[in-house]
């Protein structure tokens, strides 16, 4: 304050991040937002895919006043020499987020958490209409391949409501019939 100067820094959002507190979603050390007077995130707004949210996560200046809404746009603007130069532009929206960091963030996880549970579904049912069984080594590999975590792949299994067993070689899963019935009515 005294050299009246200030100092920016960018980072990225841990991967998953938006449970807990959001200064704990910033790569790096909570040291850094910790001495920082004022956070900020942006993060895609959950009902319009063409706009972002500014929201402020942490602000010991002023009044923490929640954040803004923003798109960004392709626009044309002249050079030097009346040279045309193709550009974007940030267009501010006159909405005024109201929500708080922590309830925005965690929606936006919660939606993506829905969004790969459907992708692991649609993975496993698929797979389920192939075998009745799937070896759980198998099903660890290709889910894998498929870039489904073991956490993701657990939800779709509570979801389709999967059960392992054991067998002569090892370890597998299957649905119940009734389970698998209504998949084979529903995929017809």
């Amino acid at each position: 304050e005294r050299l009246q100067i200030a100092i920016l820094a960018i980072t990225h959002l841990k991967k998953g991040s938006g449970v807990g507190d959001p200064i704990d979603s910033f790569i790096s050390s909570r040291a850094f937002t910790g001495v920082a007077r004022c956070v900020l995130a942006v993060i895609k707004d959950d009902d319009d895919e063409s706009k972002r949210l500014f929201i402020s996560v942490k602000n010991n200046i002023e009044r923490d006043v929640g954040g803004y809404s923003f798109s960004i746009e392709s626009a044309t603007i002249k050079g030097a020499e009346s040279e045309v130069i193709n550009t974007s532009i940030v267009k501010w929206n006159k909405d005024v987020i109201t929500k708080t960091a922590s309830e925005l963030m965690r929606d936006i996880v919660n939606q993506e958490d829905r969004g790969a549970t459907k992708e692991a579904v649609d993975f496993l049912t698929e797979l389920f209409f192939r075998d009745s069984r799937i070896d759980t080594k198998e099903l660890n590999r290709k889910s894998r391949e498929y870039g489904i975590s073991e956490r993701t792949l657990r939800r779709a299994r509570k979801e389709l409501t999967a059960q392992s067993g054991k067998g002569l070689e090892g370890w597998y899963w299957y649905l119940p019939d009734p389970v698998r019935e209504r998949l084979y009515l529903n995929r017809e």
